[in-house]
Parts: C-alpha cells; sequence; structure tokens
C-alpha cells in the first residue's frame, strides 16, 4: 500500500461508501482510469479490495472494500476511516 500513496487513499476513501465500478472511482477522486485500473487490480490481488459482476452486464464489475478488520491485519500503518 505504501507504494501507491495519496492515490490509494483517494480510492480507498471513494470505495468506503458503496460498491462503485472503475468508472465511478475514477469520477469521485479525479484520477485517470488507467491509474484507477492498476491501483484496482494491485488492491484485489492483496485482498484488501473484491470485485464482482453484475448480472445486468457481465462486462461490468463493481468493486467493494473488505472487512476493515482484515484490512487492518494485513496492512496496521493503513488509516483510511
Amino acid at each position: 500500500m505504501d507504494n501507491f500513496g495519496k492515490s490509494c487513499q483517494r480510492v480507498m476513501d471513494a470505495l468506503s461508501s458503496s460498491a462503485s465500478t472503475q468508472r465511478d472511482i475514477a469520477n469521485a477522486t479525479g484520477l485517470s482510469e488507467r491509474t484507477v485500473k492498476y491501483l484496482l487490480k494491485s488492491l484485489v490481488s492483496k485482498n484488501i479490495v473484491s470485485v464482482q459482476y453484475t448480472f445486468s452486464d457481465m462486462r461490468r464489475k463493481t468493486y467493494t472494500r473488505r472487512d476493515s478488520n482484515l484490512v487492518a491485519e494485513k496492512f496496521p500503518f493503513a488509516r483510511w476511516e
């Protein structure tokens, strides 16, 4: 997480309220969609963020934060709340 800095924190803040698409996160954070895609890929691989496909359009993914206790165990230095 410390490799991503403020951009990663902005993505995590955008995910704090509800499930969001990559485009929603990019609009909320002001980051490019490519940057958001890169950060989400890393966060999903570290089990910090989960990804689900929508039933109405299987090409579209929504992202949500995993349990905050799990994140705190893996990254005790992270302060997103």
